[in-house]
């Protein structure tokens, strides 16, 4: 009987278990490859939000660069001819203060800055701007000394630059506002006429960064209702959903 046993234990073994076992080893197959396509779905939905932040950055980036080029340059007609005249390390200052006011701005959220008001984008650009060459005076004077050349620079640096860098920011909404890559887009959720009301607003003001694409809002109560008016938004292709 024992050798009956084990010349039959395998075969009712491998009969009981082997579909379960090829079961098992299709359902971890398959959930392997929803992983996966959910890693490469995630992965693509990533790097179409980075590109989009670049982009929408991008505009905003050039003109504080712009401004703080600018700010330098004249500053240095300043200093060179009401002070004294100053020598200048053109490529250590620019790339220094790129740098260190890239950073600044994109911890205080001007990188990029979409649905920001005026008022708000002025006081973080003011505040950057103290930041960034309060910041270099305090280097300066701890590497090379207080000179009273090099201080009146970055004094008169950073007046100017307080006084272009909002200007040239919202010049480059205006330009960016005008194409159809720079605003990022804007899916509202709900709210009736108050979530309309949003997007006619975010559609008559695209220099704030937010392109509406559409609405989701409940429809039933638009089908029960009495009234005859859409809720597709005029001048727009786009509508609720």
């Amino acid at each position: 009987m024992a050798s009956s046993f084990e010349a039959s234990t395998p075969v009712e073994v491998e009969n009981v278990f082997g579909p379960s076992v090829e079961a098992l080893t299709a359902t971890t197959t398959e959930e392997e490859s929803s992983f996966a396509a959910a890693g490469i779905l995630g992965a693509s939905r990533d790097g179409v939000y980075v590109r989009q932040f670049l982009i929408t950055s991008l505009p905003l980036w050039l003109s504080d660069q712009l401004s703080l080029f600018a700010s330098l340059l004249l500053s240095s007609f300043v200093v060179t001819a009401w002070h004294a005249e100053v020598a200048i390390d053109w490529s250590t200052w620019i790339i220094g203060l790129s740098i260190a006011g890239t950073m600044t701005s994109w911890i205080l959220g001007l990188y990029p800055a979409v649905g920001l008001a005026a008022e708000a984008e002025l006081r973080l650009t003011a505040l950057s701007g103290v930041l960034l060459f309060g910041g270099a005076a305090v280097a300066h004077t701890s590497w090379a000394g207080a000179e009273p050349a090099s201080s009146l620079l970055i004094a008169y640096g950073g007046i100017l630059f307080l006084a272009v860098a909002p200007l040239l920011r919202r010049q480059a909404r205006g330009l960016a506002s005008r194409t159809s890559w720079w605003a990022q887009p804007v899916l509202i959720f709900g709210g009736g006429q108050s979530g309309l009301r949003v997007f006619r607003t975010l559609l008559n003001a695209p220099e704030c960064g937010l392109r509406p694409i559409g609405i989701v809002d409940d429809l039933h109560r638009h089908w029960r209702d009495d009234k005859n008016q859409s809720l597709v938004v005029p001048g727009s292709d786009v509508g609720c959903v």
